[in-house]
């Protein structure tokens, strides 16, 4: 039995030392797999666990999904609600300010964007057992019982507008970024995952409603 482990100690040392880079890569990709992460490319991901920030490609859709879901569940019905489309720069606007881990709407993202201005929701949870997409929309998707379409306001005291932000009709893509932060600055939270999902083109103009009916 001896022999065989040191055997295999030898093999795995001879792998190494031959291709360290191409064997490290497909060993993160098998922990992935074992793990159920999505690996893109393998060693091109856009997920990274270890260090526990960023968006697999599976999230991505799942964001997606979950927003457009939102989309036609708003009421009163909409006229016409397209839907959202995950735009791979607005995740990387998303993910650059995550890692910042600032509780606060960034106030640059619309700079250098592809859209004249760019929407931010933004959600965060100390909750130790991970965080699906659906939790952060829900989250926001909650709001629509203090919003009042009619008069395009919130119940007195109460936050509507990453609802609203969700449902802008004009808003038909979207890039999240998601962070694991030790400490969030503005807030008390420790060891809080921030998300942050902007939007393109952003909505919540004043006076407007958020789609038509």
């Amino acid at each position: 039995m001896n022999c065989v482990v040191a055997l295999m100690f030898v093999m795995l040392a001879c792998a190494v030392a031959q291709n360290p880079d191409k064997f490290m890569q497909r060993m993160v990709a098998k922990m992935r797999r074992e793990m159920g992460e999505t690996a893109v490319g393998e060693s091109a991901a856009i997920v990274d666990r270890y260090s526990k920030r960023g968006v697999s490609a599976g999230d991505a859709a799942k964001y997606v999904e979950a927003h457009n879901e939102a989309r036609h569940r708003a009421r009163p019905t909409p006229k016409d609600e397209p839907d959202m489309a995950w735009d791979a720069s607005l995740a990387t606007l998303a993910q650059s300010y995550a890692d910042r881990c600032i509780w606060g709407h960034n106030a640059q993202r619309s700079n250098g964007q592809n859209y004249p201005y760019v929407g931010e929701n933004l959600f965060v949870t100390t909750a130790q057992d991970g965080v699906e997409p659906s939790a952060a929309v829900e989250a926001w998707e909650s709001e629509v019982k203090d919003y009042h379409f009619d008069t395009m306001k919130c119940n007195a005291g109460k936050m509507c507008g990453h609802y609203t932000q969700v449902v802008w009709h004009d808003s038909t893509h979207v890039g999240c970024g998601v962070k694991v932060c030790p400490t969030l600055q503005n807030s008390s939270f420790k060891k809080a995952t921030l998300i942050v999902c902007n939007y393109g083109p952003g909505g919540n103009f004043q006076g407007e409603h958020p789609y038509e009916v």
